[in-house]
């Protein structure tokens, strides 16, 4: 598929920790190839099990991480799950240049990134918090603790989701990657006035 004219377009994408939005935008990213690029957030999280350093995100020190944001690296960051999280401004920089840029980042983040930049944000929601319960059990990585944690957070996440110029369910997930790319192909052929 190739893109519309515009290019250097930032599309934010955000949903409550479940939300499947990691698979999402992997699978929208492999249907446009050297056209989209997602940015890889900093974060002073463990790597979980099969993620890659560089490739899902820049694992930092605390001390690393705080000498990026005393020295103004970040468009934004902020703290959640008492972990920071991170975004760049060299990473935008340098991947528009090169084309439409994917943003893949907590609500907090997101509302940082709307006042700063122009871009096209996208919210996805789960079918219900029951069904987010069951997905983030299911994938079996956080104790009931951090579980109650992040229902309790979808749900001030769910409050901002009017924020966004975009909002979907993930209730089917071909037909959530089908908006998705429709969303980015459109806005890839708006007229700037």
């Amino acid at each position: 598929m190739i893109l519309g004219p515009r290019k250097g377009v930032v599309f934010i994408v955000s949903a409550p920790s479940g939300c499947g939005k990691t698979t999402l935008m992997k699978e929208v990213l492999s249907f446009f190839p050297g056209q989209l690029s997602r940015v890889i957030t900093c974060t002073t999280r463990e790597p979980r099990v099969g993620e890659i350093q560089g490739k899902d995100y820049l694992f930092l020190s605390e001390a690393e991480f705080e000498k990026k944001r005393l020295n103004n690296e970040f468009l934004e960051c902020t703290k959640t799950y008492d972990h920071s999280y991170g975004t760049l401004k060299s990473s935008i920089d340098d991947l528009k240049k090169k084309g439409n840029v994917l943003l893949v980042i907590d609500v907090k983040g997101a509302v940082s990134v709307m006042k700063e930049l122009k871009c096209v944000s996208i919210f996805i929601s789960p079918p219900s918090l029951e069904e987010l319960e069951r997905r983030i059990r299911h994938r079996m990585q956080d104790d009931e603790s951090e579980l109650k944690k992040r229902l309790m957070e979808a749900n001030v996440e769910l409050e901002k989701a009017s924020l966004y110029d975009y909002n979907l369910i993930n209730d089917d997930f071909t037909v959530a990657v089908d908006v998705i790319k429709s969303i980015i192909i459109a806005e890839s052929f708006r007229r700037i006035d």
